[in-house]
């Protein structure tokens, strides 16, 4: 009898220690396979947030703002014909300068601010400076569309 007792206990014991085992390496895979559940969700909102970036530059992985910016410096080197080429195929014709509204020498700016929006294949991108030699400051604000998957400038306001 003590034998009897002797072998249950034992089955009991190692059905206790085998269940057990089970218990806590399912439990620590559910802790795991939650981590990788959240690890998956973060992945993915990152290369949500990665396309959307991608989304606002241009084939030449340009942003309205690089456009502006080098539209900027090829006017105060005075390379308008390479200017040109950041301008909307509709605006070909626009006489920079005057459209720029700039009285004094160009290349004596000084930009502080710049902002940028995008919606869409429209971008608007305020530029904001001033004059060192006076006091006068100026606010520019271009209009940009994409053409042919190019950030190109339709419209300069504040002229």
């Amino acid at each position: 009898m003590n034998k009897k007792i002797s072998i249950i206990l034992a089955i009991l014991m190692g059905v206790l220690i085998i269940g057990t085992v089970i218990g806590i390496w399912s439990w620590q895979n559910s802790i795991g396979t939650s981590k990788k559940q959240e690890t998956t969700k973060k992945i993915e909102n990152l290369k949500k947030e990665i396309e959307k970036v991608k989304a606002t530059k241009d084939e030449k992985k340009y942003a309205p703002n690089d456009v502006i910016r080098n539209f900027i410096n090829d006017v105060r080197n005075d390379s308008m014909e390479r200017a040109k080429l950041y301008l909307a195929s509709n605006q070909q014709d626009m006489d920079i300068k005057s459209a720029l509204g700039f009285d004094n020498e160009l290349d004596k700016i000084t930009i502080s601010d710049t902002a940028q929006t995008i919606e869409n294949d429209q971008g608007t991108v305020v530029v904001k400076g001033y004059w060192p030699t006076e006091d006068k400051t100026f606010e520019k604000s271009f209009i940009l569309i994409k053409e042919n998957n190019l950030w190109k400038i339709q419209e300069i306001k504040g002229a």
